[in-house]
């Protein structure tokens, strides 16, 4: 089931830290960071470079952490309006994973995570 595999997911602290030395990401991790930030920090995007650097030592416990009740109606859409935007091109685990390995699990996350909102919301409007 898909919070299984959320909870299942490995993080690696080097990884976030590898990516906190990038001054300029390659295309997708910035894209793809961001997304998460928004639905971290319930914010409107554009989330700078620099918000997201300072955020990443706290990732892995709030990403573990992250239910769909604590994201807003509002900080979903636009995450996954970033997502979506990014499909067949940078939103791809495998794609990402040459340019940064914390950024292709991040990939793999929100997939799995956007469809647990999927399933809390229908789940909720049958309630």
């Amino acid at each position: 089931n898909t919070q299984s595999k959320i909870a299942d997911m490995r993080w690696e602290a080097r990884d976030f830290m590898e990516l906190q030395n990038l001054v300029r990401p390659p295309r997708g991790c910035h894209d793809i960071v961001e997304a998460v930030m928004i639905l971290l920090e319930n914010r409107k995007p554009p989330v700078p470079w620099s918000g997201c650097v300072i955020a990443l030592p706290s990732f892995i416990p709030r990403l573990k952490a992250l239910t769909p009740e604590a994201v807003s109606e509002e900080s979903l859409r636009c995450s996954r309006r970033l997502c979506q935007a990014g499909q067949g091109d940078w939103f791809d685990a495998e794609s990402l994973r040459s340019k940064s390995r914390a950024c292709a699990d991040l990939v793999s996350f929100m997939e799995q995570f956007l469809l647990l909102c999927d399933i809390h919301g229908s789940s909720e409007m049958r309630a």
